[in-house]
């Protein structure tokens, strides 16, 4: 636990602040071992009683969250409109479906890493992109499920996008769902309605849907 229990913010970035990264840019970052003599711990904080410190050793490590041989496709066909990150060579492969958070809007940071794992990622969006609907009041749970596609209701499902990935001929047809955030709370709902997934992650997904920040509708009726 020393690792993380003596990790700084740089002089470069604010406490607390989100850091955002060029996917085709690799990312560098340092890890020093440090000599601290004497710390001391609340239950609130820690703080280093003694500025000195002597570094033993250090190393610059190098991350790339986009791999070079990972392809990547764009969709934008019949009301799909998303981004697939297919692994090198033919597959089959496992595939993940990524639902979005709250913003709606496609995340292609943590795709094209799974992809890198040998894993088929695609990642739509479904509110606040091209024609969907603007506002996340405007989508309809149900949509995902059973109501056919229509581009004047701005109608998207899930089994659409499921259909249109065991379409593709490098997948194997082992499909999973994931989501973080709302996109999580997504996930394990629409992982009760179809039981051809495999598998269902939800990171940080609040277990349920509040009126504050999600107020969906589920058959047109607020959830």
């Amino acid at each position: 636990m020393g690792l993380f229990l003596s990790v700084q913010p740089s002089q470069e970035v604010r406490f607390g602040h989100s850091l955002r990264n060029n996917l085709a840019k690799p990312f560098y970052y340092t890890l020093r071992l440090s000599d601290h003599s004497f710390w001391k711990y609340s239950i609130v904080f820690y703080s280093l009683l003694s500025p000195s410190e002597e570094i033993l050793d250090q190393i610059v490590l190098r991350k790339r969250w986009s791999h070079p041989l990972v392809s990547q496709i764009d969709v934008s066909q019949n009301g799909l409109y998303g981004t697939i990150y297919k692994p090198p060579g033919p597959g089959p492969f496992p595939c993940i479906i990524d639902i979005p958070g709250v913003n709606g809007n496609l995340n292609n940071g943590h795709a094209s890493v799974f992809s890198a794992e040998g894993f088929v990622v695609y990642s739509f969006a479904f509110f606040d992109y091209k024609d969907l609907p603007k506002k996340i009041q405007e989508v309809d749970m149900e949509v995902f499920s059973v109501i056919p596609f229509s581009v004047a209701s701005f109608k998207i499902y899930i089994q659409k996008h499921i259909e249109y990935i065991k379409s593709l001929p490098f997948c194997s047809g082992k499909i999973g769902i994931y989501g973080s955030s709302l996109g999580g709370t997504i996930a394990l709902y629409l992982s009760t309605k179809h039981p051809e997934l495999s598998a269902v992650v939800s990171l940080n997904g609040p277990e349920a849907f509040y009126k504050e920040t999600a107020a969906m509708r589920e058959n047109g009726k607020p959830m």
